[in-house]
């Protein structure tokens, strides 16, 4: 069944949502399947049943770069979890997705035993989105960048790279960091979202510090759960990530074509 035109955006704890204008590479009419004003030569009704998941390996790559220690909010769930075509949020999207644990801390520090047990968590998810043909593709894709700058992303630059055009975005609120990139080849979008909490670590120690059971001296930094910073995660997103991405989308359609 196609779902060409019952598409909901959505993509985390805030309703902050994604998907326009990017810039087109110097391969954008190479034929690598598709690209360009071409699509990727594959009908629609079987880019719908594709699995993102296999596609993305389960998101591996984006585990091991981030240091996940599981999927699930506290427990293990047993994530990334596939929402197909025709699934909520995104009905038009297959999404590989899940609420992640970063890490945790459960200790005590000083001399009056202050505790420490914190978690910090997120949320990841990697779509694969394909459309009727080029054009459709790539209205959507403008939609897109227009909704996610009318939630707040007004930080944002436009990527190159094999694909045919991409946008990345970033928001920092009061307590959350969002990174978000969009991106088109041929008549398929593809979103990488990443989103992280403010380290509870260093918070947690200063909150002890504030009520004298944390000596001063005692660097925040030195229990900070992350071993990454925003401008790591936008570096290796947009240097590293993306062409990954769109290589496994490549190696799907030599498969299937």
């Amino acid at each position: 069944m196609k779902f060409a035109n019952n598409r909901a955006l959505g993509i985390s704890a805030v309703a902050v949502m994604a998907l326009a204008t990017g810039a087109c590479s110097d391969n954008a009419d190479d034929d690598t399947g598709g690209g360009g004003n071409n699509d990727v030569g594959i009908p629609l009704e079987v880019l719908q049943e594709w699995d993102s998941c296999e596609i993305y390996d389960d998101l591996a790559v984006l585990v091991e770069f981030l240091d996940i220690d599981h999927f699930g909010i506290g427990e293990d769930d047993g994530g990334p979890h596939l929402n197909p075509v025709g699934g909520a949020p995104n009905y038009a999207a297959a999404e590989c997705h899940g609420e992640v644990t970063y890490g945790s801390l459960d200790m005590e520090i000083g001399e009056h035993g202050a505790e420490i047990d914190v978690e910090a968590n997120g949320r990841v998810n990697v779509t694969f989105e394909p459309w009727e043909d080029v054009e459709q593709a790539t209205e959507w894709l403008e939609y897109s960048f227009e909704e996610t700058t009318e939630f707040g992303f007004d930080q944002q630059y436009d990527v190159e790279g094999s694909w045919d055009e991409g946008r990345y975005f970033f928001l920092e609120d009061t307590s959350r960091f969002f990174h978000i990139v969009w991106m088109r080849y041929a008549n398929i979008n593809m979103k990488v979202q990443v989103e992280y909490q403010g380290d509870p670590g260093p918070r947690r120690i200063e909150t002890l510090q504030g009520h004298g059971l944390v000596d001063e001296d005692v660097d925040p930094f030195e229990y900070a759960i992350y071993d990454f910073t925003p401008e790591d995660v936008e570096d290796w997103i947009v240097n590293t990530y993306l062409s990954q991405v769109h290589s496994a989308v490549l190696e799907k359609i030599e498969q299937e074509s």
